[in-house]
């Protein structure tokens, strides 16, 4: 069950084909509404947008649906001024709780890991999230969807190299783009891209699982 400080994951309807999801807290609750305060700098929803809600109930990984109540237009603009400051928003649940234990099919936001990749040409880009097969990054270089990208990702002091190809392009505040890409798979090379992609997820996954148990 939500309660105050309670840490969860919501997934934006509309945001991505991809199911991505962003870590927030409950930061407040009055008269059957939380209030939460986003994880991340640059995340941002509207009033009536339907969201999904993540969170640890017992022993379970569950979802439900909930609808944005208020995103009021002063945090916005505070963010604007300072994009450090993480933005708050009011939701309400709709229906029931249902199990989301097919955690295999989502993205999960990399944002406050501090995770990076050599992504082309350009070192320390942002992985902004990613799941068993792909990931999101942040670049300052323009590449087309379809093209293929070499990539370069460290995890737990291996190097992974392997090729990915872009799927989406999204453009971002201060010049940067968003690009999703999937990985292609070559077992004929030591340590393969996705090999590292596939152990990344399952450590970020775990890592922020372990936050949630920890907060119920």
């Amino acid at each position: 069950m939500l309660g105050v400080d309670k840490e969860f994951f919501l997934q934006i309807s509309g945001e991505s084909d991809r199911r991505i999801l962003h870590p927030a807290k409950v930061v407040g609750v009055s008269d059957g509404l939380y209030t939460a305060e986003f994880e991340e700098t640059d995340i941002e929803v509207e009033a009536e947008q339907e969201i999904l809600v993540f969170y640890n109930q017992k022993r379970d990984f569950v979802k439900q649906a909930a609808r944005v109540t208020d995103a009021p237009q002063e945090e916005s603009a505070l963010q604007e001024e300072s994009p450090e400051t993480p933005g708050t928003f009011t939701f309400e649940t709709l229906g029931d709780v249902v199990s989301a234990e097919n955690r295999e099919c989502y993205r999960v936001s990399t944002v406050m890991s501090e995770l990076t990749a050599i992504f082309g040409e350009e070192r320390d880009c942002a992985i902004l999230d990613i799941s068993n097969t792909g990931f999101a990054v942040s670049s300052n270089k323009l590449h087309e969807v379809a093209s293929i990208v070499e990539v370069i990702l460290n995890h737990d002091g291996v190097e992974y190299t392997g090729t990915v190809c872009i799927q989406s392009v999204r453009e971002l505040h201060r010049g940067k783009i968003r690009y999703g890409v999937s990985c292609i798979a070559d077992k004929s090379i030591p340590n393969d891209l996705l090999e590292g992609v596939r152990r990344m997820s399952i450590t970020t996954q775990r890592d922020q699982l372990r936050r949630l148990s920890a907060a119920c």
